[in-house]
């Protein structure tokens, strides 16, 4: 039994022996009772039940409640069955459950399992995941991670993805944002974790800073004049079409694949043969529009062609609408996919969802007028053709072996 800590002198006693009858299930319960539940689905009074076997200790270290949190048998149980039945994804010190024991430590060459055994106090485990199970870094995996990549921007990687894996190669702006009031506000590690804060908050600067500087883009759009602007939708138009055709769209009037299906499986996909000779002709249709482009043009930055095919690449989450920018420009990676020196499903993820961001942030479009715009007789010319719906988008879980390449400047 843990006694609050107003709780002193001749009241311990009197307070245990009052509470004493809140542990009968803790008393009468299995030598064999398994850990305490999952209580995810459970409604209030349900999960309330399945934890009064169990000690408040066990209670605590399940459910990732602080140790020494001021709790009474009551509360401890209530505010262990509300943060239980979330199960929500978050970042916590904990290593009791961590994930892929056997996987090895970025820095160390150790496995996790070893590192476990032998826990440096300066290096302190850091957690992400639900209470139920985690994956589990040590700081300086994340100060080694967390980067800024000359080709690719900064990126906050998670440091044991590898490809296959189920979860994504980096960490979402959301998901770093909410580590940092943990490190902050640990007083036990404050120092310790200064390093990883720092790098955090210039990832985060720096990645605000290049969306400011996208932002700036609708002013010079807004600046030009009208046929340039429609050379300028008919490139972001193209941008988003191309990663569609890349994974077999069979054209106008049928849905988009907005997911990358392996082997090319369902009614609304064409043949690779088609698919090819589609995507030849959108390179086609894409030069057609680069040569339209008037030279000068009349942007500060020069020529119209040179500020268009200067755009970063946008990595861009569409199930929460965070951006990131990469320092290569799309049209690097729009030129090795035409070479065929790139892998055609992870080009097809970086078209749609830069061609979709510049859409939505430099011609101002929102989700209904984007749909209305790819119909129209400026884009597709077919009224009839099913509604791009971002919702439905996922990561094709491809990268490819050559995005290491370096620009030639």
């Amino acid at each position: 039994m843990m006694i609050p800590t107003n709780i002193i002198g001749p009241q311990k006693e009197e307070y245990f022996f009052k509470n004493l009858h809140l542990y009968k299930d803790v008393l009468s319960r299995s030598r064999d009772i398994r850990p305490p539940p999952n209580l995810i689905g459970m409604n209030i009074e349900a999960s309330r039940q399945a934890l009064y076997p169990y000690t408040d200790m066990e209670i605590l270290v399940a459910y990732d409640l602080p140790l020494d949190g001021n709790y009474d048998r009551s509360s401890l149980i209530a505010i262990a069955a509300a943060q239980g039945r979330k199960g929500e994804t978050r970042w916590f010190f904990r290593d009791t459950r961590c994930a892929e024991l056997d996987r090895t430590i970025v820095v160390t060459g150790e496995t996790l399992a070893e590192t476990l055994k032998d826990k440096d106090p300066d290096d302190p485990i850091i957690a992400f995941g639900t209470v139920y199970g985690y994956r589990c870094f040590l700081t300086a995996e994340l100060e080694a991670t967390f980067r800024l990549d000359k080709e690719r921007g900064f990126l906050f990687e998670a440091p044991d993805w590898t490809k296959g894996k189920e979860y994504p190669r980096e960490f979402t702006l959301d998901e770093i944002r909410d580590l940092l009031p943990l490190l902050r506000f640990d007083p036990r590690h404050w120092n310790i974790f200064a390093d990883l804060i720092n790098k955090i908050n210039e990832g985060i600067a720096w990645n605000n800073d290049a969306l400011r500087r996208i932002m700036q883009f609708r002013q010079h759009y807004q600046g030009l004049p009208p046929d340039q602007q429609l050379l300028v939708r008919k490139y972001i138009a193209w941008l988003f079409l191309i990663g569609m055709w890349l994974r077999f769209w069979r054209g106008p009037g049928h849905r988009f694949p907005e997911r990358w299906m392996e082997g090319r499986i369902g009614d609304e996909l064409c043949e690779r043969q088609i698919r090819d000779e589609n995507v030849k002709r959108q390179f086609n249709e894409r030069t057609n529009i680069i040569l339209a482009m008037p030279n000068p043009g009349k942007l500060p930055q020069g020529q119209l062609e040179q500020w268009v095919l200067s755009w970063p690449r946008i990595r861009y989450n569409f199930n929460n609408d965070q951006a990131t920018v990469g320092i290569e420009k799309i049209d690097f990676i729009v030129q090795k996919t035409q070479e065929g020196k790139f892998c055609v499903a992870e080009a097809s993820e970086h078209f749609l969802s830069t061609g979709y961001f510049y859409a939505i942030n430099v011609l101002g479009l929102d989700i209904k007028g984007f749909n209305q715009w790819l119909k129209s007789p400026e884009i597709l010319n077919r009224p009839d053709q099913p509604d791009f719906d971002p919702t439905r988008v996922t990561r094709t879980g491809h990268t490819d072996p050559q995005f290491e390449l370096r620009e030639e400047k």
